[in-house]
């Protein structure tokens, strides 16, 4: 997991004693044409971007599609580089001057206090620990004999470069070409969504042999992606932006993961094109349970429309019938409007939580919405695969509570209403303990 190191915390006359200044500048050296992720901290609302090193002293980076390199708040090393020397030793001009806005107008016009922070790279402790996850995850594969294309995910930085390469009229294009179902069009989209994705996604499959676009990705040697470590179950109306917000609020939540976590996300992961995505959508429950943890995209927190889709029903489903660690997670923005409901609006959380009703689950195409109510009929019964479902997502709520509280000071958390809150949910869910 790569730490944040404050540039002000170590002087160049420590890093001197740590190695002669000819090996420093090798490695400082080295540091150039290296890909980061950079962003300014309260500046184009400290969006991650990826670019290329361009200098070291002062350290630039130019982003992709930029015209120029400049200095940033934070950078942080996309892969292992040999840059905790480098990183420590680099000093920032006092007089840098602000970069001069690029023409896109849709990037920061304005970057300013420049120079804080630096990334060091994981440590070997760290890089074994992900390692043995990502094995577990492939030997629970191999036991439902899974193959290893659908163990596969994306890091954030990696669905951001995506992102960032789409064409500008990427909705315009796949609303021209929707589908029709039962002789009625599907809805036309308003943001760049799940829906717009796939069929952006599908036509990189029809162009790369029918493969996924992370099967294709990992048959070239890309970096960014890699066996999934977290399953995300997210309803696919979705703005990508906003799924791209959620897991980076997770990972912000979750220090213990490392930055490059890889996250199976259906859309890059399952085949869109050809025979072989009914094939793959049909082993959804075998990749939940391979992967072993799941995420629930939970947006908007008020009224979550995840838990009115039948696919995400399944998924969380068979999380809970895994045993699969499970939690839902929310862009910053509903993240902190839930904390502040659970202490000023709780029965409507609680409201929210009863309309959980699986038999009203719907899917796009009526027949799908059939087979996945008639196999979870099936297998479980309707009636306890929603207490299933509820009972993991008020666990998964009470657990957003005491996270929340977790993050107070103690002064603070002993006199907060989110106490009486938190206490309350748990009373409901029959945990006498935790309350």
């Amino acid at each position: 997991m790569s730490q944040v190191l404050s540039a002000a915390t170590r002087s160049l006359d420590e890093a001197s004693e740590v190695a002669a200044p000819s090996t420093a500048q090798a490695v400082e050296s080295s540091l150039v044409s290296q890909r980061v992720r950079v962003r300014c901290k309260g500046k184009c609302g400290a969006q991650w971007r990826t670019g290329t090193v361009t200098s070291t002293n002062p350290l630039e980076v130019q982003v992709d599609d930029w015209d120029s390199a400049h200095c940033w708040d934070q950078v942080e090393a996309k892969h292992e580089l040999e840059a905790t020397l480098a990183l420590s030793r680099l000093s920032l001009s006092s007089d840098v001057q602000p970069p001069v806005a690029p023409r896109d107008s849709a990037k920061p016009d304005s970057l300013v206090g420049f120079a804080t922070q630096r990334a060091l790279p994981r440590s070997g402790g760290e890089r074994a620990e992900e390692q043995q996850t990502q094995a577990l995850v492939s030997q629970r594969a191999a036991e439902l004999n899974l193959p290893e294309r659908l163990t596969l995910g994306l890091s954030v930085d990696a669905i951001e470069s995506y992102i960032a390469a789409l064409p500008a009229d990427a909705v315009e294009q796949c609303n021209e070409n929707r589908p029709t179902i039962n002789g009625v069009r599907v809805p036309a989209n308003g943001a760049l969504n799940g829906y717009v994705n796939q069929w952006l996604v599908a036509r990189f499959s029809e162009a790369n042999g029918g493969k996924a676009y992370c099967e294709t990705l990992f048959e070239r040697g890309d970096p960014g992606v890699g066996v999934a470590t977290v399953f995300v179950s997210w309803f696919l109306e979705t703005p990508l932006a906003t799924l791209v917000d959620a897991l980076q609020q997770y990972l912000r939540l979750h220090p213990e993961l490392p930055p490059d976590t890889k996250f199976w996300v259906c859309d890059f992961v399952i085949r869109q094109h050809g025979d072989d995505v009914k094939a793959d959508v049909d082993r959804l429950g075998d990749c939940v349970r391979a992967v072993g943890h799941t995420v629930l995209i939970m947006e908007p927190f008020y009224n979550p429309k995840p838990l009115r889709r039948a696919y995400c029903i399944k998924e969380v489903f068979h999380t809970q019938a895994s045993g699969a660690r499970f939690e839902v997670v929310m862009s910053a923005e509903q993240q902190a409007a839930f904390e502040t409901a659970l202490v000023e609006d709780f029965e409507s959380i609680k409201g929210k939580l009863s309309e959980v009703d699986v038999r009203k689950a719907e899917c796009r195409n009526p027949k799908d919405t059939e087979q996945i109510l008639g196999e979870l009929d099936r297998e479980v019964g309707l009636t306890e695969c929603n207490k299933a479902v509820f009972g993991l997502l008020r666990g998964a709520l009470a657990g957003q509570g005491r996270a929340a509280l977790e993050r107070m000071e103690p002064a603070e958390r002993a006199t907060s209403a989110l106490i009486v809150a938190l206490g309350a949910l748990l009373m409901d869910q029959g945990d006498l303990d935790g309350a």
